[in-house]
């Protein structure tokens, strides 16, 4: 019997991926692979043709898993600002097109598909989809084949790097055409590189490491915003395009979607090239039986690091998909800010952060495309009807095993972040009273529950007293957001909302602590903490 040394096994799997690329495989112009909601109300998925060419008819996507969704939105976003780059950036004309729903034509996405065809393949020869065909020249080094490391599935929320180890149940079962296409999106934005790589390098044969890649050790924070209009998928994508995505730089060689070139850490100018960029490094194995495919993961390739570092700070400058503050300080230094939040903060307390950081800050200004400011087609109709989506993602671990903790999408309505549409500042003194730390609601609840539960009462208790103010808090905060959105759509008066808002705190205060009130020991107390609440101090 033979045995399979890593010399040799590094020579199969090079066979096995050479045989699996060698002609183009599985089209995904065609092939049903997009999860979408339509105009109807019906769920299907659509390939890339399809998708553009219907846009106008498509409500919006259908993909439920947040990491993956968002990763979507991004890379159908960058084949819409290649679309107008090669049918050319008519603002006039492409505003009509975005406010009239009249998506895009047959000849402009005829041309989108003739310059990105051989980027479409699952598998190819060249530029297999979101792939690194360059991993099997990688493979000359023995230390670079590990099967402990290197199979791997769909991304989920709490595998290490998107990782499955040998002995994982799902190691040997693989994933579908669609589901791996989804995975390579996903993971080409949002993956999490944990494994430490040296690798023989082409041409030169230098041999170099490199592990982990974008994230750094410890807690990491995303939050990305995504716009969506209410008319269709066409013109989300159009309204999400700023300036310089549709923009291409003159005399620049690496320019339009990063995966479109090999050397993806090259130094570019070119905004849409610059935010596509990638520090994964994937490459699919053959398909097995029904159709089954498994994921090798190898990477990134070392490259120069300095040139790799440019590179992701050139990326992370053009992400239009951040929230950015920007306020000129004293010394009249312009200091720049980026707003992360946990996906396990509450959506008011998000909207708060914002008009607090940013909205209501004399100095401050809001960047990216939360603000309509910064887009492209600026002050079209509709705008603010549209929602912004949140994609919320924490990662924890060190740079050799990350994992995201959780991650979540959150919606909020485009009008509450617009700082120049006056009929919605009555929100800001609503979420100045609500959070302000002397007077506002939340502080008012904690201490009136406080004040009911210590009343006389034994030490113990405390744990008691966290628990309900929690709960309080929690069960106020889901009525306040649904009291502030009501207000917003009917341009509820200031006082009003106020009013209500009060009147919210109140009624859970009674069902927080009814137990506790209906007692002789705690009556008086409870009477006393409600009074507070309902009291407004000046």
């Amino acid at each position: 019997m033979s045995t399979i040394t890593p010399e040799t096994g590094a020579n199969i799997l090079r066979h096995q991926l050479l045989e699996a690329h060698a002609t183009p495989q599985v089209d995904l112009v065609s092939k049903q692979w997009i999860p979408i909601i339509d105009l109807t109300g019906n769920v299907r998925q659509v390939g890339v043709e399809d998708l553009l060419l219907h846009a106008h008819e498509i409500k919006d996507l259908a993909e439920p898993d947040p990491i993956v969704r968002a990763a979507l939105r991004r890379f159908i976003q960058a084949l819409a600002a290649q679309t107008v780059r090669l049918a050319g950036a008519n603002h006039t004309r492409w505003l009509g097109q975005a406010e009239n729903n009249s998506g895009f034509t047959e000849c402009e996405v005829a041309a989108l598909i003739a310059d990105q065809r051989k980027h479409l393949w699952l598998y190819h020869p060249e530029f297999p989809f979101l792939q690194d065909i360059r991993l099997i020249e990688a493979l000359t080094n023995p230390e670079a084949l590990s099967v402990d490391e290197l199979t791997a599935h769909l991304p989920g929320r709490n595998e290490a790097a998107w990782f499955v180890k040998f002995n994982d149940p799902l190691s040997g079962k693989g994933i579908e055409p669609a589901a791996a296409a989804r995975g390579l999106v996903a993971r080409w934005f949002y993956h999490l590189p944990g494994n430490s790589s040296s690798v023989l390098t082409p041409p030169d044969g230098t041999n170099g490491a490199q592990s982990g890649g974008a994230f750094s050790e410890g807690k990491a924070t995303i939050t990305h915003a995504f716009r969506v209009s209410q008319w269709s998928l066409a013109t989300t994508l159009l309204r999400n395009l700023t300036a310089d995505m549709v923009k291409k730089p003159a005399n620049e060689s690496y320019a339009g979607p990063a995966w479109s070139h090999k050397n993806r850490s090259a130094i570019s100018h070119d905004a849409l090239y610059l935010s596509t960029l990638t520090a994964s490094s994937t490459l699919l194995t053959s398909m097995g039986v029904v159709g089954h495919i498994k994921l090798l993961v190898r990477g990134p390739i070392p490259q120069n690091k300095e040139t790799v570092r440019q590179a992701r700070e050139g990326a992370l400058q053009v992400d239009p998909h951040r929230i950015i503050i920007q306020s000129t300080k004293k010394n009249r230094k312009l200091d720049t800010r980026v707003i992360r939040k946990s996906p396990s903060t509450h959506p008011l307390c998000i909207l708060d952060s914002i008009h607090r950081e940013a909205l209501t800050t004399a100095q401050g200004h809001l960047r990216g495309i939360i603000t309509d400011g910064d887009l492209w087609l600026t002050g079209a109709n509709g705008r603010h009807d549209e929602t912004i989506e949140l994609f919320l993602a924490d990662k924890q671990g060190n740079p050799a095993s990350p994992k995201w903790s959780e991650v979540r999408t959150v919606n909020l309505l485009a009008a509450h972040m617009d700082p120049e549409t006056s009929e919605f500042q009555f929100l800001i003194p609503i979420l100045t009273e609500c959070f302000d730390n002397k007077n506002g609601i939340m502080d008012k609840l904690k201490w009136a529950i406080c004040d009911a539960l210590n009343d006389n009462k034994p030490k113990d208790r405390s744990d008691a007293t966290n628990r309900l103010v929690k709960i309080a808090q929690g069960r106020w905060l889901e009525l306040a957001a649904a009291q502030i959105e009501y207000a917003a759509v009917n341009q509820a008066p200031t006082d009003k909302t106020n009013h209500a808002l009060y009147a919210n705190a109140r009624e859970v205060f009674q069902e927080v602590l009814r137990p506790y009130g209906a007692t002789t020991r705690y009556a008086a107390s409870v009477v006393r903490a409600q009074k507070h609440i309902w009291e407004k101090r000046s």
